[in-house]
């Protein structure tokens, strides 16, 4: 960890702007990352929340092996305590959820003394337990001895707190960086070339390339056949001082998903993930075509349907009822082209709702992922790739080929039709990035 104390991080923190993840810029999801990634070493990779607003976070618990190990879930009745994370879910107050850092213990008059941002900076405020979903605890908090505060006192100054590796400062020259240390007695000097979103390695003994990450720089490499990622903290202008080594390889998803591979099933993870918030009853709201955790639209959704059928013959019984002529067509094999009516539509959120019918979409999916074309043997790329198919084969297949998953989400970004998606590649490449390459997802 980075700051000794949990004082000496708010102090550091609060009256700023954080824009971790450079999307979007000072969000509330910022100050939980910078929260995680300050206080416990995660990377902001693992701090993603899966429904692309901080509810999941809470909603969808464990995010990622390293949340679920770092924090444990309480409900709304629970009495907080300083350093918590409180999580409200979609309300008038906030139309889009929020979440925030516990500064106090306990309540007073309905409200919680939490470090919260967004409209305004991060600021010391109390705001109102109505529509608060609950809390995450850390499981080893920092502690302060500042007997509940959060005002005021000499915090200490933030400095690593694990030995340094080889590469433990980086200084920025103009168009590189040199990243240099030793180990072992030895100096190591590597050097960095400015890209056009990252720093690529020029060739040497290590490969690897510099994420910008707010006020961090996130360094990406692989070593002997294992990938990790070591993060670096502001000390200067152009200044960064590097900590110990997360690797990657441990930090895949904690529960097992259903699937009949965990490529396929993290592959509907993602894609769900920005295309539904992982709702199996999920309709299109702009227009009532697109259906299903994957959004199939216009003649795809009789395949989809086809496959629910199959799955939960009891479910498809009461939506022919409620949806003859959508159902008509779905036996008969005919064109399906136009919008659901609200009939229609409220038929296929019953039907979808249903336990038994989900596996009808998961094998749609499976069937859809095999079909698609095979574009990069990395599996992460593929299902990068696969999300901007998904949603416009045209235009994936215009997409320049990419060496690493950061350059891919930035091709595809720069690709028409894409470019207006940021939130959504923001989101699959956040997942992905944080993905092991083997684990299956969390349950959905």
């Amino acid at each position: 960890m980075v700051f000794s104390s949990f004082q000496s991080w708010v102090d550091a923190t609060r009256n700023r702007f954080w824009d971790l993840d450079g999307a979007y810029g000072a969000q509330c999801w910022d100050l939980w990352a910078k929260y995680c990634v300050d206080c416990y070493g995660l990377t902001v990779a693992q701090c993603i929340t899966p429904s692309g607003y901080a509810e999941g976070i809470y909603n969808r618990y464990p995010t990622s092996t390293a949340v679920g190990d770092t924090f444990e879930r309480l409900g709304a009745d629970a009495t907080p305590k300083r350093e918590d994370v409180a999580v409200w879910n979609f309300s008038s107050a906030y139309p889009s959820s929020h979440i925030a850092i516990v500064l106090e213990d306990g309540t007073s008059g309905g409200t919680i003394r939490v470090l919260t941002q967004n409209p305004d900076a991060s600021a010391d405020k109390r705001l109102s337990v109505s529509g608060l979903a609950g809390y995450l605890r850390p499981k080893h908090p920092l502690g302060d001895g500042s007997g509940g505060g959060g005002g005021g006192g000499g915090g200490d100054t933030p400095s690593p707190s694990e030995p340094e590796a080889v590469g433990s400062f980086m200084q920025r020259y103009d168009n590189q960086i040199l990243l240099t240390g030793s180990k072992d007695g030895k100096k190591s000097v590597r050097t960095f070339l400015r890209g056009t979103t990252m720093w690529k390695e020029t060739p040497g003994t290590l490969s690897g390339w510099i994420e910008p990450s707010g006020d961090t720089m996130l360094l990406h490499e692989g070593r002997n056949g294992s990938y990790r990622v070591r993060t670096f903290w502001k000390i200067g202008d152009g200044q960064w001082r590097g900590k110990a080594i997360t690797d990657i390889s441990s930090g895949g998803q904690s529960q097992p998903g259903s699937s009949d591979s965990s490529e396929n099933s993290y592959a509907l993870y993602v894609v769900g993930t920005v295309e539904s918030s992982l709702r199996w009853d999920a309709v299109e709201a702009a227009n009532l075509q697109g259906i299903g955790i994957a959004q199939w639209s216009f003649g795809r959704r009789l395949q989809v349907l086809n496959k629910m059928k199959t799955a939960d013959p009891t479910g498809w019984n009461t939506f022919k009822t409620k949806a003859p002529a959508v159902a008509a067509l779905v036996e008969s094999g005919g064109t399906f082209t136009r919008n659901l009516t609200q009939t229609e539509a409220d038929a296929f959120e019953t039907w979808a709702s249903r336990s038994e019918s989900h596996q009808g979409q998961r094998d749609q999916f499976t069937e859809d992922y095999k079909g698609y074309p095979q574009t990069y043997e990395d599996d992460k790329m593929q299902i990068l790739w696969v999300t901007a198919y998904h949603q416009s084969p045209a235009g994936a297949q215009n997409v320049p080929k990419a060496s690493t998953l950061l350059e891919l989400r930035n091709n595809i970004l720069n690709t028409s039709p894409f470019g207006p998606y940021t939130s959504r590649y923001y989101t699959a490449y956040n997942l992905l990035n944080a993905w092991d390459g083997k684990s299956n997802p969390p349950n959905f």
